[in-house]
């Protein structure tokens, strides 16, 4: 079904007229449910008890994409990576750093968020990545971070970082298999590993 339909279903509307002028005002599911009360219910047909409703099935969408799935097969390119993470990012309006744990298979042990910045950056110490990977018994790490731009290009920072950790993993004995940079819509890898499969 298409947003609008699904939109109309969690309103309880006979008619998707409400939930089509919702979308088209505000643009996006993202935009919707970054917007308050107040402005859900300047669409016509988009009473409170609905803006509420509608907030809460996309938090719960949110929350979905956010359980561990540590079940799911080996991460072993950034694809796999960005399939974990895209949807989870989908709205962030700033950076989210996380430490992804890996055993001898690249299956994740734990998946930990290291840090969260502002729009354009996020600051952590490196020590604090890999404190979680070592109580975590990590042979291996990804580390993901998501550009709320839509942009995933690394810029020279995220490429920069990229080397210290890799650094600082060998010194561990973690190796480091990526640094991948996740937006909704597409990734890239800040270690230029994008399509290639990694073993250890």
């Amino acid at each position: 079904m298409s947003d609008v339909e699904l939109l109309a279903i969690v309103l309880d509307l006979q008619s998707i007229v409400p939930a089509a002028a919702l979308l088209d005002r505000l643009g996006s599911l993202a935009r919707i449910e970054r917007a308050g009360v107040a402005e859900l219910v300047s669409t016509p047909g988009i009473d409170r008890p609905r803006a509420e409703r509608i907030l809460a099935a996309l938090a719960l969408g949110r929350r979905l994409a956010a359980e561990p799935r540590e079940r799911q097969g080996p991460l072993r390119t950034a694809e796999d990576v960005w399939r974990r993470f895209g949807a989870r990012v989908a709205g962030a309006e700033c950076e989210h750093f996380w430490a992804l744990a890996l055993d001898a298979r690249l299956h994740v042990i734990a998946e930990r968020e290291i840090a969260m910045g502002s729009a354009n950056a996020v600051a952590f110490f490196g020590r604090d990545a890999f404190r979680a990977l070592v109580a975590e018994g990590a042979v291996a790490a990804i580390f993901v971070h998501n550009h709320p731009s839509g942009d995933p290009t690394p810029s020279e920072t995220d490429r920069e970082l990229s080397a210290r950790l890799v650094e600082g993993g060998r010194l561990l004995g973690i190796r480091v298999i990526d640094h991948v940079v996740v937006t909704r819509d597409h990734y890239a890898s800040a270690l230029l590993r994008v399509a290639r499969e990694v073993t250890l």
